[in-house]
């Protein structure tokens, strides 16, 4: 399956929006022309025209475009905009099954032996639960492993014949942010889809460096794709698009080399960073902070209901050791449902809906290892 296969169909679903979707709106938004009287209107009233634009905006806002919350399955648009996944996605429905608590959804389950899944430890922990098979397939299962750390629980069922996923063989550090991916449901219906935001790393070590930026590649380093308001990186003046070439005299080619010389020192650390601003080499230094810190403070989370305007979080959605960071739009049940690339390949299992604008999911070699370990010790 070619990536230009699928960005074709991209590409041809955005223009059909472009050109269709509004003229459609507006042929259902607006009445035909008929001749009205004019009548008195109160003092504040609002015009006709004005009333009609505020009716569109709390629609769109109550079928979740701007709440945060994925939009209904149901709406055109929203069918329309992921359908270029399908065939991604539909495959991954051989090895993903949905938990039940109580005969409600309350995760999805990626198989990764026969008879072993694997789904989120807090769902179900202290929980009884079921496990959809699909075609109308129930069956209690037992827990028999919980990975603390990264919230995953492997549970036994008492059924053959399950087909295990196997998962993309690529380093967790060449997952890059912009990197389009996409993930379904039990079903294989795709649920949403959107980019890594940023490089694999831990969210739960205290004693890590943190810049507070997101990165990308660059011919003479690295480059700076977001800085985060109030982080150390913003504090000592660094930029969107700026290119870092050295941290103190080591040479940054690449993203993992940056991420490594900032996670190797501790917060408190002041480095010296220099970098390129259009033409212009430029130095500056910056005291590293504290992830942990920053998370416990709610600095960088949208979880106040303002900022995250309804959106449904994961009640575990922090400290883990190793996490892929993306912005899909996925509810709290679709974790433990596998994340697809471009490709199609199976590269992180969905761990948590962190906040409005991002998920997490526990990238594949990680995964792998995980099992290893603990078979390992069997």
């Amino acid at each position: 399956m070619s990536q230009t296969r699928v960005l074709s169909k991209l590409f041809l679903c955005a223009l059909c929006s472009c050109f269709f979707l509004p003229s459609m709106a507006i042929a259902q938004d607006t009445p035909p022309d008929q001749p009205q009287e004019p009548e008195a209107r109160p003092e504040n009233d609002e015009s006709p025209e004005r009333q009609r634009r505020r009716d569109r905006r709390g629609r769109r806002a109550r079928s979740g475009f701007f709440s945060g919350a994925r939009p209904r399955q149901e709406d055109p648009r929203y069918v329309a905009r992921l359908a270029p996944y399908a065939e991604l996605v539909t495959p991954m429905a051989t090895h993903t099954c949905g938990i039940l608590v109580e005969g409600r959804p309350r995760a999805l389950a990626t198989v990764v032996d026969d008879g072993l899944l694997l789904t989120k430890a807090s769902e179900i922990t202290d929980r009884r639960f079921e496990v959809d098979l699909g075609n109308a397939l129930r069956c209690e299962a037992e827990i028999e492993h919980v990975f603390d750390e990264h919230d995953l629980a492997l549970i036994r069922v008492p059924v053959r014949g399950l087909r295990p996923v196997q998962w993309a063989a690529i380093d967790s550090l060449s997952l890059l942010p912009g990197s389009f991916v996409a993930c379904g449901d039990a079903s294989g219906t795709p649920v949403a889809a959107g980019v890594i935001s940023a490089p694999v790393r831990s969210l739960s070590s205290d004693n890590q460096g943190y810049l507070g930026v997101n990165l990308g590649a660059a011919d003479d380093g690295v480059r700076l794709t977001n800085v985060e308001p109030d982080s150390p990186a913003s504090a000592a003046g660094l930029l969107r698009d700026d290119v870092v070439m050295f941290v103190e005299d080591e040479r940054c080619e690449s993203t993992s080399q940056l991420i490594r010389a900032i996670s190797s020192r501790s917060p408190g650390d002041t480095i010296r960073l220099r970098f390129l601003r259009g033409d212009q080499s430029q130095e500056t230094s910056v005291t590293l902070g504290s992830r942990a810190a920053l998370e416990s403070s709610g600095a960088n989370d949208d979880s106040s209901g303002v900022s995250n305007m309804g959106t449904e979080l994961s009640d575990v959605r922090s400290g883990y050791p190793v996490a892929l960071q993306h912005d899909l739009a996925i509810r709290p049940q679709d974790c433990g449902g596998i994340l697809v690339d471009l490709d199609g390949r199976p590269i992180a299992l969905n761990i948590a809906r962190a906040s409005r604008v991002s998920s997490y999911a526990i990238p594949a070699a990680e995964i792998v290892k995980l099992l290893h370990e603990w078979k390992t010790e069997q």
